[in-house]
């Protein structure tokens, strides 16, 4: 058994824990639904980080993998917001295009599916639409509450800086414009 910290165990359902994506929030959910003991110990005393309470899922024993994408500009963006006081979206684009990444979210990846070769696949739901679907085919009850909500303004980006994010997040691209509105594919 091997165990992926990429999915979190929902029962017989593995979540994909998708940085930039609504990922507390759907954490949090996940917690109060499957692991209640903890969520009623931990969320009271304002608990910031609820994947340390949960269990990685084991995907092999999934009858479904399930994961929730978000257009990867708004993704880009909200990422910078939360480095603000790290680096300038220049500066990150430069990391990106040099391959130096020093922060995950900086690095040119598809969205860090992690679907093992013997799995049909992976369900997957567009950020933030199809977040009620997702919760409902993940068996999690509880609302998804609207968390990490910054008070400061997300970046603009110029007309380049977005051309740069589309060139380097290309592949990211080509998934998220595959997705049916409508539906997960």
């Amino acid at each position: 058994m091997i165990r992926n910290d990429a999915y979190f165990k929902c029962g017989s359902v593995g979540v994909l824990d998708n940085h930039r994506a609504g990922s507390t929030s759907i954490c949090t959910a996940i917690l109060e639904t499957f692991y209640p003991d903890e969520f009623n110990e931990h969320f009271s005393n304002g608990m910031k980080s609820p994947r340390r309470y949960m269990e990685s899922a084991v995907v092999d024993e999934c009858s479904l993998l399930v994961g929730v994408i978000r257009d990867p500009v708004e993704r880009f963006v909200s990422a910078c917001l939360w480095a603000r006081e790290y680096c300038s979206v220049d500066d990150v684009l430069a990391e990106l295009e040099l391959q130096a990444g020093r922060y995950s979210l900086w690095k040119r990846r598809p969205f860090g599916l992690q679907v093992p070769a013997e799995k049909d696949g992976i369900k997957l739901f567009r950020f933030p639409d199809q977040l009620e679907a997702m919760a409902a085919a993940a068996g999690i009850t509880a609302p998804i509450r609207r968390l990490n909500v910054s008070r400061h303004a997300k970046p603009s980006l110029s007309c380049f800086q977005e051309e740069r994010v589309r060139e380097i997040y290309a592949d990211d691209f080509k998934m998220w414009a595959g997705m049916a509105k409508e539906g997960a594919e």
